[in-house]
């Protein structure tokens, strides 16, 4: 009783898991900000003719309960647009002008702490074909003498 002894420290190294899966897919909102803009689903229609401007909003939602969301990368779309959001909400804003002509599948990309991705896409549709196959009657009745 009373006896003691030095002992050599011992290192206790606890590791987490490593992150094996990609975050989730990112779930893309586009919201439109002016009257020569239309969004139907997943698809933004843009009226690139002359006098026309808008813009669109893109947001992404996504996740990674392992290692975080690093980075969201939305496209360059309209010139030199494109940016990487490091901080949730993850948005970004596209504006245009007359002469735009950007079309085709954008791809928005998620990215986790360890570099795993997911992506989402939306399509960007020039505009300018007047709608068609729409009659409008006009009635006009016209009343002689008084009334």
């Amino acid at each position: 009783v009373g006896n003691t002894t030095d002992s050599t420290p011992v290192t206790v190294t606890v590791s987490t898991p490593p992150d094996t899966t990609p975050p989730s897919t990112p779930v893309l909102t586009i919201t439109e900000n002016g009257p020569d803009a239309q969004v139907t689903g997943s698809t933004l229609y843009y009226n690139p003719t002359a006098g026309s401007v808008g813009s669109v909003t893109v947001a992404a939602s996504t996740s990674d309960a392992e290692s975080g969301i690093a980075q969201v990368a939305f496209p360059a779309v309209f010139g030199s647009d494109g940016v990487s959001d490091t901080t949730a909400p993850y948005s970004t804003s596209y504006s245009w002008s007359a002469g735009a002509s950007a079309s085709g599948a954008q791809t928005v990309t998620a990215t986790n702490g360890v570099g795993g991705t997911a992506t989402s896409t939306f399509t960007v549709t020039p505009d300018t074909t007047a709608p068609s196959g729409q009659t409008i009657e006009v009635q006009v009745s016209t009343h002689r003498g008084p009334p």
